[in-house]
């Protein structure tokens, strides 16, 4: 996950900032870099494509990286909408190849009056992946949702620990669940 510093921790204190996020995906006719904005934006030396369009009534959705839990994977959705239906057809002719390929999500912080970064691009989690694309909607509102997950919390396996009673105890307290891992355990019938 994301770690700060604390210059960073203090400009996100500043009375007025505007977060973004960014997202670079590889599909499989290349990398492609997106932004929750407008336009096109240069940060961390790469060309960054926006993909809102107020007018158009293109909207996108970032949902929150929620904390990972046994059995879950720490993952953020993101939602496109107000598509057109040629873009939808493009999205479900390749959903076979998008799934399983990387994705890298990034978050950085500017200042709105000058469009600087104040914190710049920081990785939210690392070893994303896309999930298959899901689509719902109508003839007249459409939208695609992709999933990305870190791939080390897609094994339940968070970076940096080993499987162990002791690491088990650490991330949750009281579960004896790996107590008997690695002893020689004997069944007594009677």
């Amino acid at each position: 996950m994301a770690v700060f510093s604390g210059t960073d921790k203090q400009a996100m204190k500043r009375p007025h900032v505007g977060r973004s996020f960014f997202v670079e995906l590889e599909f499989p006719d290349g990398t492609r870099r997106y932004h929750n904005g407008v336009g096109r934006v240069t940060v961390g030396g790469h060309d960054w494509l926006g993909v809102e369009d107020p007018i158009g009534g293109m909207m996108v959705g970032i949902s929150e990286v929620e904390d990972p839990r046994f059995g879950t994977a720490a993952a953020i959705e993101i939602t496109l909408a107000g598509l057109t239906y040629e873009f939808v057809k493009s999205v479900r002719s390749i959903s076979r190849d998008l799934e399983g390929r990387a994705a890298e999500v990034y978050w950085a912080m500017f200042d709105p009056e000058t469009q600087t970064p104040i914190v710049s691009l920081t990785k939210l989690f690392p070893g994303g992946s896309i999930t298959a694309p899901r689509w719902e909607g109508s003839l007249l509102e459409r939208k695609i949702t992709l999933t990305i997950e870190s791939v080390f919390d897609a094994e339940n396996f968070p970076l940096g620990t080993t499987w162990s009673d002791i690491a088990q105890q650490q991330r949750y307290a009281g579960d004896r669940g790996l107590e008997f891992m690695g002893r020689e355990i004997l069944t007594t019938r009677k």
